[in-house]
């Protein structure tokens, strides 16, 4: 999975910037660009998903945010924003597994 998030970073330009919730999107919606019969899905899923995001609470959505869809590492955040680089994959382990919590609550993701 994060291979998968390497390479669209990569391929989207975001690798390395900081991004904020609203961007994140923008990005997707500019990166991948749905045929007609996938749109009204991925414009489901997107809504999900930033739903889910928006239960989290806002040091894991940062870290979740930032890792996942914003290309950086744990330690160049942690360094950003001065803390050490394990309390950020702490902070994505349990970001990653409330917001799953949160999916599989909703239906949205099998359990």
């Amino acid at each position: 999975m994060a291979i998968a998030h390497a390479r669209w970073a990569a391929r989207s330009g975001v690798a390395g910037r900081r991004l904020s919730g609203d961007q994140v999107w923008d990005v997707v919606a500019e990166s991948e660009r749905p045929s007609e019969a996938d749109a009204v899905d991925q414009l489901l899923e997107r809504v999900q998903l930033g739903e889910a995001l928006r239960r989290l609470s806002p040091e894991h959505r940062e870290a979740v945010v930032e890792v996942y869809f914003g290309g950086r590492t744990c330690a160049e955040l942690g360094a950003e924003l001065g803390v050490p680089a394990s309390t950020m994959r702490s902070r994505l382990y349990y970001g990653v597994r409330a917001l799953r919590l949160i999916l599989e609550e909703n239906g949205w993701l099998a359990p």
